[in-house]
């Protein structure tokens, strides 16, 4: 497989207040990150629900991959989702470390997107059927430290390295290495 995507689509998320994001990612792969991005994110944040509610935190990785603001950190809910978004120009290469998710209170993130460009180390953030989804541009080593149940990798071009702990991945992946 080559380093980057053969050809690529827009994927969007709709934030409701927080705005619409949206990156690059391999076409071959576009479709089902979309439909997940949609259905866990867009919908719920725009229509919402009595029953549960999405929270999209996005934060900007500085030059040299540091997040800027840092990461937030989440309280416990059984009827929230918090999602990640993590975008901005990484140059030098650089790491960021993801709260794990506590079992014993539900806090923790349910989906990390990373539509950032250039190198990112990617530690934690594992949790019970949550995903990542990475652009077409984001080259992430990551490492859910303690993955469980169903979680996803919707890989979107880019060199991408993924450490893999727990059980149950799902690996969605056209391009990249």
């Amino acid at each position: 497989m080559s380093g980057t995507a053969s050809s690529t689509t827009t994927v969007t998320i709709n934030g409701g207040g927080a705005g619409s994001f949206s990156f690059p990612m391999d076409s071959n792969v576009a479709p089902a990150a979309q439909q997940t991005l949609t259905n866990d994110i867009s919908n719920v944040m725009t229509a919402g629900s009595p029953f549960a509610t999405a929270t999209l935190n996005a934060v900007s990785l500085d030059g040299n991959g540091a997040p800027t603001g840092g990461i937030p950190t989440l309280g416990g809910s059984n009827s929230n989702s918090s999602y990640l978004y993590l975008s901005g120009a990484v140059t030098s290469g650089g790491a960021v470390t993801i709260p794990a998710y506590d079992s014993n209170t539900n806090a923790g993130y349910e989906g990390i997107i990373a539509a950032f460009t250039g190198d990112e180390t990617i530690t934690g953030g594992g949790g019970p059927n949550t995903f990542l989804v990475t652009g077409a541009n984001s080259n992430v080593t990551y490492d859910p430290q303690g993955g469980t149940f169903n979680d996803s990798i919707f890989a979107g071009g880019g060199n991408n390295s993924f450490t893999l702990d727990g059980t149950n991945y799902a690996v969605i992946a056209n391009s990249g290495n």
